[in-house]
Parts: C-alpha cells; structure tokens; sequence
C-alpha cells in the first residue's frame, strides 16, 4: 500500500500535482489498460524491486507513454513489496532544486529517520532546473529512497539508469492489411481500444484494415497520437483523418481536460518538446526534417553546414533530448531519424518563415542529386551491392530531390538525375516506378536538349524490358537512335540504342532476321561491354524460343565473361539463369539446376527482387519437372513469385506466362484445388528473399537411372519424358506441344537421348522404350513413376 503521507500544495513551490493511494485518487488514463507494453512493464517492475537500485529514470520522445507506463510499474512493485510512494508531477517545475527542497520537507517529517523507506516519482522532470544536484543529495542523505523519474533527457546524476521508452511497433509499409494480422501490432490493438470508446461497434474490417495501418504508421506509434486521432472519429471517418493526419498535426487535440496543457494535443507536446532548445540545434532540427529516410552525418554536415566534429555535436545533442533517434542500418556508417511528426511540425515551422522553406529544399535536392550522381556509376562494378544498400536507404529523399527540381524547372538537371538513378531503378525493382519518371524527363528536356532526352529515352527502353514489354522498349530505343545517330557525343550512344532497339523488336515478335545486331556487338564490345551484354542476353532468349541453343549458348558464355570482367553481381547472376534455361532446354537438368541455384544466391545478395521472382519461377518449374514430392514448395514460391511481379508491374513474356499456366494447371491438379491456393497464398505473403532460400532448401535435380539388361544407362528426367512420348508415337512437333517446349528443343533431347542409349535413329529410341515396358525391372518402374511425377 501507499504510505499516509500528505503532501500540501502550500509547501511545494511549482508542483502541480502529488498524488497518493490512500486517498484512491486514479491517475488519469489508467482507467484503460495499458496497451502493448507487457515486456517494459514487467521489466520496469522487476527495475523498481531491485535492492540496489537508487535512481531510475524513463526517457523517450514526449507522447510516448513515459507516465502511464511508470504509474502502471510503481503500483505493480508497491503490490509486490509494500513501501510508501509519492508521486508529484515537476511538469511546470522551472526551479527544480527548490520544489524538490519543499518536497522533501514534507516527505521526511521529523524523526523519520535514515531508515524510511520510500519510493519518489518525478514526472515530467526535463525543464526542473537545478534538479539533479539536489536529488543526489537526498539520495544521498536517504540511503533506502529510490527515485523514479520521466523525462526526455537524462538528468545527469551519479549513478542514474536510463529506461529507454519506444512508440509501439506499427505495420511495416507495404505489408499485407489482414485484420487478424495488423490487429497484433500494439499501436493497431490501441487504436481499436479507443477507437471503441467513441463507437462501441467499432472493429478492423477487411475494408477498414489498411486505412487504420497507414494512420498508426504515420502517428509514429505514439500513443498520445493514437489516442488523440481516435478519439476524432466522433466527427470523422477514417479516410478523412488519415487526409487530415497527412496534411499536419493540428488536427490531433482534445485530450482529456484533467491532462496536463501539454498533453491535449500533438503541437502541444511537440512544442514542450521545442521550447527550450537552443537557436542553432531548432534550426538544424527544421532543416533535417526534410529528410524523408533518415540521415548520416555527412548529411547533417551539408545540410546544416557544419563542420564534421559540430555535426557529431548536434546530433548527440537532439538525440540526448529525445528528438532524433538512432535507425537500422545495414552499414558501417550510423544512422539517424526523426519521427514523422516531428518532422512534419517542424517543415510546418519553416513554411512560416519567409524563405526558409524553400532555401532548405534547395540544399536537401541539390545534395541527394549529388550523391546519385557519385553512387550511381557504382552499380555496374565491385561495389554495386553497396552502392545499391546506400541508394536504398535514401529512396524516397531521391524522388523528393527529382520534385523539387522539376518543380523549379530544372529539367537538365532532373534527366541528368534519373540517368544517374536508372540502373538503381532497373536492379531494386521499380522499373515501372522509374519508367515513368525517365519518360517525363525526357519529354520536359526534349527541347532544350534533345542528345540528353534521347539518353533518357534509351535508359526508359531498358525498364520497359524489365517490366516485360519489348514493344515498349523498342520504341524508346528507336526514338533515341533517331536523335543520337545525328547528335554530336559519344558514338557509341546511338550504337547501344540501336542494339537494344533491334533485339526488343525480335523480342516483341516484330522484328526481321535471326541476329540483327550480331553485325553491332563486336564494336558494342569494345565500347560499351554492359550494353553488349545485356543485349547477348536478350538475343539468346529470342535464339531459345528459336531452337538454336548453340548460338544462345554463345551469347550467354559471352555475356558471362563480361560481366565477370566487369565485375557485375547483377548482370552475372542474370548470365547464369540463362546458361540455366539452356542447360535445361538441352536436357542437362544437373547442371540447369546448379546454374539456377548459383543465380539465386548472387541475386539474394544483391537484394534483387524483381530478378529474384522471375529466377524463382524458372528454378521452381525446373524443380517441378525433375524432383518428386515438391509440388507445395513450387506453390508456395510461384505464389511468392506472383506477388513479386504484381508489386513490380513486371508483366512475364508470352513464352513464360504459357509455361508458368501450365505449370500451375498442373501442381493445382496433383495438390487439388484447396491445397494449392493455401499454398500460393502462403506464398504471397512471404518476401522474395524468405522464398528463395526456401527454394534453395529443396533437394537438388538428379539423373534418372534406367537399368537395361546388365547396363545403367543415365538421362535426365526431361529426357526420359520425351524418350516416353516418342515411345507412344508422337511426333517431335507433338511433344513440343505437350511439354512447353520449342520443337528444335525437343530434337535436342532426342539427340541426347540417341547418344546416351547409343541408339541410331528415334525409331530405335520407341522400341527401347517398348522393351522398357516390358521389364519388370525396379529401376524402370522408379523411373518411370519420376518421369510421370515431373
């Protein structure tokens, strides 16, 4: 129980409030449970029960739930070992050494002596100044006082622990909005607790799911927030306050009237959080607020120009007081962000000042062109994965750098920017995003300088490729030539433009002769090896659906070399899946099999989605023509594959699509109709990188072993089901039909087969197969039932 003490108002110089059990006094907002802070609860209590603990202190950003949560742990501990609490609220405290000087008067009456024991509560302690050299006196003419203290800094006294206090965890972006799924998530599972306070029907429904996500994302997870913007449904729906949220704070208010001013609003608590912050930190805090993704110090350095060493000062001091905070990041370099709204109070702020606002974008576009332009070459050499991971992390301030400048008409500048951005685009799997940009910034500069519209306009044909639509891209490519074939540069512009545009033209089924840019390639090889590459690898494909594996062959074992020259993760996993797709056409199913896995692994690596769905869907339907008993993992990963592309706006080529329905027909009919969906959709919600390792897991593709008479005589298991159909009398056209496959593919096989068996003609190849049936061999009969199972 809670001590008998009272504590008058007169005697406390600046306290606000002191609260005590025994006068049943119930904090305001504890009259709901607490929401999703279990695992800080319990360990804040077993803090409070400590022996050894003499000051504690919770720190975090204002509205996150600092007091509730050391109300909730003082009563918990007061319960499981009884000790006398006072609790005062310093919140309008200036002269902290004095209120607490007062306080303790009251507290330790006269013959109370060193062994009172006591457990004080200081809420709001971060404007009381003079506070932490008067507590470490009491603490230290108190030897059994503990202290409890909220604030959104450390104190600075000897010995003090600091309790780190988080927003709730939110739905990350992106993810699926299932009820049942986002309703785990605390800051989700507290606005429905509200939410029904005002509307007792309230519930997350399939319609409402993703609004509710998007509103506690943007909210930060504060519960201040939450509350407030929940509590507003009385008056709104869900779609307006989301709109409302996104255009500013101000809308967040009526908290409760027994709250402190400070708490009745999200300004209001921002602007606590502000009010006492030096000139120079309100300033660099304004200026990094336009950073979307978080920043480095080499952000803060050119932003706010400073030197490095008052860079590394600014940022520990904003991060001290709570008003940054360390992120995630994968690199050696620290980073830093703001919450959301934090930073959109303070972007509000710059508005106001005549010329802030835009002097800061200014400087925040020009610096993230920059650093395009000094990263984005890095992706076709050694460092592509890092360069990658950098450009990443900086996505959306690199789009917002591209608005700003388009908006000041700066359309050199933009195209020069989307050129420097293009292959990011191609490799992270926002073709279609970056299509449509490079598009408009080839129109808006087309005039003013066509040689630079015409490069874009090459650039915007590569991402039509990716997305999957070769007349697109051949037409991009065209126009280009158009311009770069007269223009005064670099020849070898109009030469890559050229070879791209024909090779996407035969893609697209449009185009004339076998090879029309074999006669530009070897020049293309001197002077733009990534170029030539990329389009070897367009032409195998078309030589693929042709038949001719041998040329195919050529160009990827061509394209290989350069991109291992040239040191291109990238571009070498995608040379090993078409080595893969030609090993399987061939019938070497061993070696598809480890090309396709070596490819996945490099596209892992480098984290490329897009790829990784369209590889995943070639290696899943190898896996399901040659090892038995796969046909829920295959679900799984072409759902997985399905949802890649959909995100993507990847469209598969016609020859894929027809593959990948057939497949599909196929493993819904061995697995039936439910299993199958349950397993795509599982699929679906799975990232490409958990698929591929998934993937990568699965048994490896073996031989098929057939014994014949007293010999073991080895073929793949795509062979044998050929060797199967020519037994029944099907033409080489028919078999092509049945199985997929190119005709000249299926004479392939056939010669395979013939040179394995060592058999003269397909005639042979029929009556072996005949002979076959008519063994009782185990061998036969196993291979036989894989044959049928792939």
């Amino acid at each position: 129980m809670y001590g008998g003490y009272e504590v008058s108002r007169d005697h406390l110089p600046g306290v606000t409030e002191t609260i005590e059990r025994s006068s049943g006094f119930i904090p305001v907002g504890s009259l709901l449970p607490l929401v999703g802070r279990t695992e800080e609860l319990a360990t804040l209590t077993g803090h409070l029960l400590s022996p050894d603990l003499r000051i504690l202190n919770l720190t975090g950003p204002g509205g996150v739930g600092k007091t509730r949560l050391a109300l909730a742990a003082t009563e918990l501990a007061a319960d499981e070992h009884p000790v006398d609490v006072v609790i005062a609220d310093l919140a309008g405290v200036t002269d902290g050494r004095a209120a607490l000087a007062a306080l303790a008067d009251r507290v330790f009456p006269p013959g109370a002596g060193d062994g009172h024991e006591l457990l004080l509560v200081l809420d709001g302690c971060e404007r009381a100044a003079g506070l932490a050299a008067e507590l470490h006196h009491l603490l230290t003419a108190a030897p059994r006082l503990r202290v409890l203290a909220t604030s959104r800094e450390a104190l600075g006294v000897y010995g003090e622990r600091l309790f780190r206090v988080d927003p709730l965890p939110t739905p990350r972006q992106g993810a699926r909005a299932d009820p049942l799924e986002i309703e785990e998530y605390a800051s989700v599972a507290l606005f429905v607790q509200r939410a029904r306070t005002v509307d007792p029907a309230f519930a997350l429904t399939a319609d409402n799911a993703a609004v509710v996500a998007r509103l506690c994302a943007r909210l930060d997870g504060l519960p201040l927030a939450i509350e407030l913007c929940a509590g507003r449904l009385r008056l709104f729906s869900l779609a307006t306050m989301l709109t409302r949220v996104r255009a500013g704070n101000g809308v967040l208010t009526g908290g409760h009237v027994a709250a402190h001013p400070r708490q009745r609003s999200l300004t209001a608590t921002i602007e606590w959080s502000l009010d006492a912050l030096e000139p120079p930190l309100r300033e660099a805090l304004d200026r990094l607020s336009l950073c979307l993704d978080g920043f480095d110090l080499r952000t803060v350095e050119e932003l706010c120009e400073l030197t490095p060493d008052a860079a590394e000062h600014t940022v520990e001091a904003l991060a001290d007081r709570s008003l940054i905070t360390a992120a995630e990041h994968t690199g050696d370099e620290p980073r830093f962000r703001m919450l959301r709204t934090m930073a959109a109070h303070c972007r509000d702020r710059l508005t106001r000042i005549p010329g802030q606002l835009e002097a800061a974008r200014d400087r925040h576009a020009r610096y993230f062109a920059a650093l395009a332009a000094r990263t984005g070459p890095a992706l076709d050499g050694s460092t592509q994965a890092t360069a990658l991971s950098r450009l990443r992390t900086v996505h959306d301030d690199l789009l917002a750098a591209l608005t700003h400048l388009s908006a000041g008409g700066l359309h050199r500048e933009v195209a020069a920017h989307c050129l420097n951005l293009h292959r990011y685009f191609l490799i992270d799997t926002r073709a279609a995003e970056g299509l449509r940009l490079l598009d408009a910034a080839a129109e808006q500069c087309a005039e003013t300088d066509p040689s630079l519209a015409a490069r874009v306009r090459d650039a915007a044909g590569q991402l039509a490729m990716a997305i999957g639509d070769p007349g697109a891209a051949a037409s991009r490519h065209e126009r280009a030539v158009d311009v770069l074939a007269d223009a005064v540069g670099d020849p070898a512009d109009a030469l890559q433009a050229r070879a791209r545009g024909r090779t996407a033209r035969l893609l697209a089924g449009s185009g004339t002769g076998r090879d029309p840019a074999a006669r530009i390639l070897p020049a293309l090889d001197e002077s733009r090896p990534a170029a030539a590459a990329a389009v070897r690898l367009s032409l195998a494909d078309v030589l693929i659906r042709n038949g001719d594996l041998v040329a195919a062959a050529e160009h990827a074992e061509t394209a290989l070399a350069a991109y291992r020259r040239l040191d291109d993760t990238y571009g070498e996993a995608l040379a090993l899946r078409q080595a893969a797709v030609i090993a399987d056409a061939e019938g070497a199913v061993e070696r598809a099999d480890q090309l396709h896995r070596r490819s996945l692994r490099m596209l892992y690596e480098v984290g490329a989605e897009g790829e990784l769905g369209r590889g995943m869907t070639h290696a899943a339907l190898l896996l399901l023509s040659c090892v038995a008993g796969q046909e829920t993992r295959v679900a799984r990963v072409l759902g997985t594959a399905d949802a890649v592309r959909e995100r993507a706006g990847i469209t598969l080529l016609p020859h894929e699509s027809a593959a990948l329905r057939t497949a599909a027909d196929d493993v819904r009919t061995r697995l039936g109709a439910l299993a199958f969906e349950t397993a795509w959709r599982t699929g679906g919600r799975s990232s490409a990188a958990a698929a591929t390792l998934d993937l990568l897991s699965a048994p490896g593709a073996e031989p098929v072993e057939i014994l014949d008479g007293s010999r073991a005589r080895t073929l793949t298991a795509r062979q044998f089901q050929v060797a199967m159909l020519v037994g029944q009398g099907m033409t080489n056209r028919q078999v092509a039909k049945r199985l997929e496959l190119s005709e000249w593919t299926v004479i392939n096989h056939v010669r395979q087969i013939m040179r394995k068996l060592d058999l003269p003609s397909r005639v042979h190849v029929a009556q072996w197969i005949s002979q076959q049936r008519g063994a009782e061999s185990t061998g036969y009969a196993e291979a036989a039932g894989r044959a049928d199972a792939g």
